[in-house]
């Protein structure tokens, strides 16, 4: 029977919560056999205002993991790959940077992966239909245990994000975008390949609803959850969102995979399901949304859409625009030459 125990965050304790946590599912007796460790944090964005309004995993978490694990004799590894393109998208580096992770490299020892710049190793996922010519980073392959560290959101194309979902974000093409039209599938057949060796300490304390995974509002549940079982887990997340687990299909082809006691679990509430659970706004769709989301199924359009001439000479002059209509939007790189006292400088542009 897996294991899901719900605690109430506190900032000073911790480094209590996170060894009582992780002692609780038993990933300290896991972590006394293994080498390699790779802590897989949820860094959907590199803008300040979406930072703060919980979008990605909070770096005391972070910082308490890492802290953590140094007790043991490990190598341990942190990242994800990046996202878009060099014209608009999310920079790992910006990030990790924003949220305060280069500063934890001057107290810990680990090390920074960017697995879109990793070497590639091509992965044979059982039975696929869709991820049938994968490649994935060689260094979370190599890992012995993955630490998983999503966030509670809702998520406009997967219903709900949370610790299946998180693994996306490992996928090394930063256009991975082209996999949404089939999003729940493919979070089904990646994470056959890190299932067996997945661990979780989900951010619950600032969560996410409405127009998740970035332009949401802010939910303040002060919540840890540990878990040694990503579906286990994401199951109490949507017990805590009020949400019907059936509703997320991912959820339900997971499901399928597993054997009826890997599906059970023992939850173990140092702070009451029932105190924390509230209705979360689902993530809904305006009518340009809608029809977004249809374009982008097909690949064509979306080598189109996210070309870097058709996203700095025609978008870029559209930005306001579409970020109104979406609610949201990712940062653009975009460099102008402009005049200062008869020299030419560069600066960026932000969105």
């Amino acid at each position: 029977m897996k294991i899901v125990s719900l605690y109430k965050f506190e900032e000073k304790k911790i480094d209590y919560l996170v060894e009582k946590g992780f002692k609780e599912i038993e990933l300290d007796k896991e972590l006394k056999k293994v080498k390699k460790v790779f802590i897989k944090p949820n860094l959907v964005t590199d803008i300040p205002q979406y930072i703060k309004n919980g979008a990605n995993t909070d770096i005391r978490i972070i910082e308490a993991v890492i802290k953590y694990l140094t007790k043991y004799n490990l190598t341990i590894y942190l990242g994800e790959a990046d996202s878009g393109t060099k014209i608009k998208g999310r920079k790992l580096k910006q990030a990790l940077k924003l949220i305060g992770v280069y500063k934890l490299k001057k107290k810990y020892k680990f090390k920074i992966i960017n697995l879109t710049k990793d070497k590639l190793v091509q992965v044979n996922i059982p039975k696929a239909k869709l991820l049938k010519n994968l490649k994935l980073g060689k260094t979370i392959l190599d890992c012995d245990l993955i630490i998983d560290l999503p966030k509670i959101k809702t998520h406009k194309y997967a219903t709900i994000t949370c610790a299946l979902k998180n693994m996306f974000g490992t996928i090394p093409d930063p256009l991975r975008i082209i996999y949404h039209s089939n999003i729940h599938l493919a979070i089904a057949e990646l994470n056959k390949i890190y299932y067996p060796k997945t661990y979780v300490l989900t951010d619950g304390i600032i969560a996410m609803e409405g127009k998740g995974p970035m332009f949401g509002e802010a939910v303040n549940l002060n919540v840890l959850m540990f878990s040694d079982s990503m579906y286990c887990n994401d199951i109490v997340a949507c017990k805590i969102m009020k949400l019907n687990p059936n509703t997320v299909e991912h959820l339900n082809l997971v499901s399928a995979n597993l054997n009826s006691r890997d599906k059970k679990y023992k939850l173990i509430e140092h702070i009451s399901l029932n105190k924390i659970s509230k209705k979360f706004e689902p993530s809904k769709k305006n009518l340009f949304m809608a029809i977004e989301g249809k374009l982008m199924q097909h690949k064509i359009i979306v080598k189109i859409v996210y070309n870097e001439w058709v996203q700095k000479n025609i978008t870029y002059h559209f930005r306001h625009i579409l970020k109104n209509l979406r609610g949201g939007s990712s940062k653009w790189y975009i460099e102008k030459p402009i005049k200062e006292k008869n020299k030419t400088i560069l600066i960026e542009k932000n969105n």
